[in-house]
């Protein structure tokens, strides 16, 4: 399993920045399947971007400090998952019917309870802590903009996102009670 786990995180570096699994994990806590990326498309005046759309498998009893390079949008397909957002994130969470979804305040930061059918928005890509506190996998749709330099995303630009962005907690994804 342990090959699993760093093959996967090796797939999942080019677009997941500050997304790590817990190699010591029966599973692997997330699986992530790109399923489409759009042409190049102009960004800025230097810089070039794609969309990508991928589909996350998130083991129950996993967590995940979710942060993006750039905006993210996700969709929770199927499963319940909790979200726990730091004070400065700008993150805008709706369900099915399009009504805003409230979070309570906590130790941690404000806590919202996600169920399937509701979409997480982030203009800066840090959408916060995600916990599937269910008993089956969580499967969540994530659209997501790459930035492309010299015409092509690489991974030295996802550790460079992952790397300024400022941790949010530790571990960043594992299945609840591994060390």
């Amino acid at each position: 399993m342990r090959a699993q786990t760093v093959i996967l995180l090796l797939l999942a570096a080019a677009t997941w920045a500050g997304i790590s699994a817990h190699a010591g994990a029966s599973e692997p806590p997330l699986g992530i399947e790109r399923i489409a990326t759009s042409p190049p498309f102009p960004w800025t005046e230097s810089d070039a971007a794609s969309l990508r759309l991928e589909r996350a498998h998130l083991q129950p009893g996993a967590m995940i400090d979710m942060r993006f390079p750039g905006p993210v949008l996700l969709y929770v397909e199927r499963g319940v998952l909790t979200l726990t957002l730091s004070d400065t994130a700008d993150v805008a969470v709706t369900g099915s019917d399009g009504a805003a979804i409230a979070g309570e305040p906590s130790v941690d930061g404000v806590v919202m309870d996600i169920p399937a059918g509701a979409s997480i928005f982030s203009e800066s890509g840090a959408i916060g802590r995600i916990d599937n506190t269910g008993t089956a996998t969580a499967d969540l749709e994530v659209v997501s903009v790459v930035l492309e330099r010299g015409g092509e995303a690489t991974s030295e630009d996802a550790e460079e996102s992952a790397a300024a962005a400022p941790p949010m907690g530790s571990p960043i994804a594992s299945p609840a009670g591994a060390p």
